[in-house]
């Protein structure tokens, strides 16, 4: 047990207080040796050394790292007690933050981190000074239940909903397309068809993760009482598989004037988002988590990425652009400003490849759901 082990940091204890803690109560004694936080811990420079290689992280000294990462998760930890109190946060590090135990993953651990950030941002940096703040709110009758409800004292509530899609890897030298629109049935068999045989790797559009998503934000959300009532789905798409534009995907599928979801309402409801999600969900909120939030554990730095978008419902109840973005303090946008005439994201070698873009700008164009 780890808890009746010394905690292994020897110098400035202070700045790790709350994290020794921890510690000392057992909560990290059912870690995975191969934790983040664990290894961090344990100055393991090697292991960050080797995963901001695998990621591409420049911008971090993994000499630095480790200890920088719990002195800065530390205050992070003390801030949000304030706020939530001590057992929420313990449970959040004992359930979220273990990341499957012995059969730890990595990418959940990144998720619940992701959360975490969030959860300090929205406290610390609202609209107004925070009045309250409840973790997984019993909202509406049934037994789900949002991440999180911010009370702002100028009378702004906010209820979040977090979620993080995974996509699978993808092999970056071969010949890729992905449509802008979604497509009918004929559609997508016929461009699969001419993709198959001009050997061009065809991929359709996830829609229906943000479908799935949208559909359990609404199961949790209230319904909208005013625009001073503001529902915010939140997806963390950072482990998109479309490195070279990265939320070109779901601002497309929300904001593309053929058939995006926010701009065509029968679209929606025919692909399966019930009315509940489209009348409760004030915005979405697609960002790239910044490698700076890792070492500082601020989710400010997206300000510097602005690997964000947030797009306003225009079949809420209530909804306000100007609202959102005082809440967030981000370019908040109504999907017809973010419209994108490109019909597909495609990654060709190098070649001419025009009379097949054109062929298939031709059967997406005709076979638009």
């Amino acid at each position: 047990m780890r808890s009746q082990t010394a905690y292994p940091a020897t110098v400035d204890l202070e700045i790790f207080e709350t994290i020794k803690i921890f510690w000392e109560k057992g909560i990290f004694d059912d870690y995975s040796e191969q934790h983040f936080i664990i290894r961090a811990i344990n100055n393991d420079v090697s292991y960050f050394k080797e995963l901001f290689l695998r990621k591409n992280i420049k911008e971090i000294n993994p000499a630095s790292f480790p200890w920088n990462f719990i002195a800065n998760l530390n205050v992070k930890v003390i801030n949000l007690m304030h706020y939530f109190g001590n057992d929420v946060i313990e449970n959040f590090f004992r359930n979220q933050f273990a990341a499957g135990k012995n059969n730890y993953n990595e990418n959940q651990f990144f998720e619940a981190l992701s959360e975490f950030y969030l959860l300090a941002y929205f406290a610390n940096f609202g609209p107004a000074k925070l009045t309250d703040a409840i973790y997984e709110p019993r909202l509406v009758d049934s037994d789900k239940n949002p991440e999180a409800r911010f009370v702002y004292g100028n009378d702004v509530v906010l209820d979040i909903e977090i979620k993080t899609p995974n996509f699978p890897e993808r092999d970056l030298l071969e010949n890729f397309i992905i449509p802008t629109y979604l497509l009918n049935d004929k559609g997508r068999k016929k461009l699969s068809d001419f993709c198959n045989n001009n050997d061009i790797n065809c991929h359709m559009p996830r829609v229906l993760k943000i479908k799935d998503f949208m559909n359990y934000a609404g199961e949790k959300f209230a319904d909208i009482s005013s625009e001073n009532h503001i529902n915010l789905l939140i997806i963390n798409w950072s482990s998109t598989d479309l490195s070279e534009t990265e939320l070109f995907e779901p601002t497309t599928l929300l904001c593309n004037s053929k058939n995006g979801l926010f701009r065509n309402k029968d679209v929606a409801l025919k692909l399966g988002i019930s009315e509940e999600a489209l009348s409760k969900i004030s915005a979405v909120f697609f960002y790239i988590l910044p490698e700076g939030c890792l070492l500082f554990n601020d989710f400010r730095y997206l300000f510097a990425t602005r690997q964000y978008k947030i797009i306003a419902n225009p079949f809420a109840k209530k909804v306000s652009a100007d609202k959102i973005h005082e809440l967030t303090h981000l370019a908040v946008h109504f999907p017809e400003e973010l419209e994108d005439e490109r019909f597909a994201f495609f990654s060709l070698d190098n070649r001419d490849w025009d009379s097949e873009l054109r062929e298939m700008n031709n059967i997406i164009s005709e076979n638009t759901l």
